[in-house]
């Protein structure tokens, strides 16, 4: 795959079953290298700046919503 974009749940309104959130981020971060080519990209929304370790960080662009949420949307690049 040349690029994956996804908005997962933030688990505020969303079930985890119990596991943190930041696990899931994690376990699904992870996979993204996997299945992406080698200049591949992954847009990914979550709820605060998440520095990947499977990933380099590009860059992250922040949208206020309302109250204490805001959306950050990070741009990851796959690190060779």
């Amino acid at each position: 795959m040349d690029a994956i974009a996804c908005d997962p749940p933030y688990g505020r309104s969303t079930k985890t079953g119990g596991e943190n959130v930041d696990h899931i981020y994690a376990r699904a971060l992870e996979a993204f290298p996997k299945v992406l080519t080698q200049e591949g990209r992954a847009g990914v929304v979550l709820p605060h700046v998440y520095d990947n370790p499977y990933m380099k960080l590009q860059k992250v662009y922040e949208q206020y919503v309302h109250g204490s949420l805001s959306r950050f949307y990070h741009i990851y690049v796959r690190q060779l």
